[in-house]
């Protein structure tokens, strides 16, 4: 199983489940924002970069959800996946649910809990 397209299901079904127009960008977009504060976290703990300007982030930002745009809408992979993983039993369907909630949790607390660490030294 590919995690990071069992992420992107869980998203788009979560953004069916609230009725959302067109719900394969909005779990393109999702997916693209944890990815990117995930990066910025991971910048923070190892001190990879001093300053991220907002120009870098932005382009950073626009070049995932560009490769995460060709890799979900190409030939509608995106109902592939769904197609794939639609067929889960209750068990594996809850545990992904909660393990996607993780992530997802993880990768807004995590910005917030480095910002605030690295201000306190």
């Amino acid at each position: 199983m590919n995690l990071y397209y069992y992420i992107f299901y869980k998203l788009y079904k979560l953004a069916v489940l609230l009725k959302v127009r067109d719900s394969q960008f909005t779990a393109i977009g999702c997916l693209t924002l944890c990815i990117s504060l995930n990066q910025f976290a991971v910048e923070e703990i190892f001190k990879v970069n001093n300053v991220l300007s907002i120009h870098q982030a932005t382009f950073l930002f626009l070049f995932i959800l560009s490769l995460n745009s060709v890799l979900f809408l190409w030939r509608k992979r995106y109902e592939k996946i769904k197609a794939k993983f639609d067929s889960e039993t209750k068990t594996h369907r809850i545990t992904g649910n909660i393990i996607v909630f993780g992530y997802v949790l993880v990768s807004f607390a995590l910005p917030l809990i480095v910002g605030f660490i690295s201000q306190q030294f």
